[in-house]
């Protein structure tokens, strides 16, 4: 495994991250959707013991499962809590319900980014971990409260020691630099990461948010380095909200075939020369679990000529930034 210092910090992180997420334990429709938990834990020490020292898990979705599951996991598979870089996230508590506002009841300021809920969801997280502090907390998302008091109560958390670093997730740049731009004034703590989808079939970063977060010395994360499973090569329509992910999008199509072709030449998989492209761009991988095998580390063993990443990019058209985009993702 590779390592790199995260944004302006100290931080190193791998490469290569684990993108863990429990769901409820089965969908609306009745169909299983986790994993059992003893392949949860036997795949989380399996991505520990190649090198994956970076987990990249949130508060939400199954009432905080996904960090339960991780903080019985450092116990279970006896593995040190300094070895290891948590990234957790913020946003809506994890006793929220499909469909509720910030009006509903037990959840008045409960919810989002009101100094109330930033406190509590935080002291949440470090509970259901197990753990004294988080590496990482992202912010899921921006909403209407004032930036200085989301910043100022985020500075308070990371002088209590109860996190250490600030990172951002599904922004836009002008949300992420009032934000940042809120800290600065205040000469408060400021983000070193940003969390975003970012792949061969999904580069609209590249317009405002991805030169905003270099000059900011942000690094970027994708949690969605392999486009839905589309340049895993399967070959399906898309269940969520970015419709880029259609395998019937003509401009998909041509890109899959040079990735597709590509790696047939250089011996790899499709889903490999995916992720050795976007380390290429000096990108971090932010994998699911079930995508945690040799083929995801072998990405860094892959050396992309700049002709080769010239031919991988060159039927990509950027479309108008969509904000209802992000605001799919709650819990990615």
């Amino acid at each position: 495994m590779k390592y790199k210092i995260l944004g302006n910090s100290r931080l190193r992180v791998s490469r290569i991250i684990l993108n863990f997420r429990a769901y409820d334990k089965v969908s609306r429709e009745g169909i299983p959707r986790d994993l059992p938990e003893s392949e949860i834990m036997h795949s989380l020490k399996y991505a520990y013991d190649h090198g994956i020292n970076t987990w990249d898990i949130t508060d939400c979705c199954a009432e905080g499962m996904s960090e339960t599951l991780i903080g019985r996991a450092l116990t279970l598979c006896q593995i040190p809590r300094t070895r290891v870089t948590i990234m957790t996230k913020l946003y809506d508590p994890s006793l929220a319900q499909a469909g509720s506002a910030v009006n509903d009841g037990r959840l008045v300021n409960q919810m989002r980014l009101s100094r109330e809920n930033i406190l509590k969801a935080v002291q949440g997280s470090l509970t259901r971990l197990n753990t004294q502090y988080v590496d990482v907390l992202h912010l899921n998302h921006m909403d209407d409260t004032e930036p200085k008091e989301v910043m100022g109560a985020l500075d308070e958390l990371v002088r209590d020691g109860k996190v250490l670093y600030l990172g951002a997730s599904n922004m836009l740049c002008w949300q992420l630099a009032t934000l940042q731009c809120a800290a600065k004034m205040k000469n408060w703590t400021t983000f070193i990461s940003m969390r975003g989808p970012y792949n061969l079939l999904y580069r609209e970063g590249e317009q405002e948010i991805h030169p905003f977060c270099k000059g900011q010395e942000i690094d970027l994360i994708s949690w969605s380095p392999l486009a839905n499973g589309l340049l895993d090569g399967q070959e399906h329509f898309p269940t969520h909200g970015l419709a880029r992910y259609g395998f019937s999008n003509e401009q998909n199509q041509k890109i899959l075939w040079r990735v597709r072709t590509m790696a047939s030449s250089k011996g790899c998989s499709m889903r490999t020369l995916a992720l050795a492209w976007l380390l290429k761009k000096g990108v971090c991988a932010s994998v699911g679990l079930q995508n945690i095998e040799p083929e995801a580390w072998e990405a860094l063993l892959v050396d992309l000529t700049d002709e080769e990443m010239r031919l991988l990019e060159v039927e990509y058209r950027l479309l108008p930034i969509n904000t209802l985009e992000l605001n799919e993702w709650h819990c990615s």
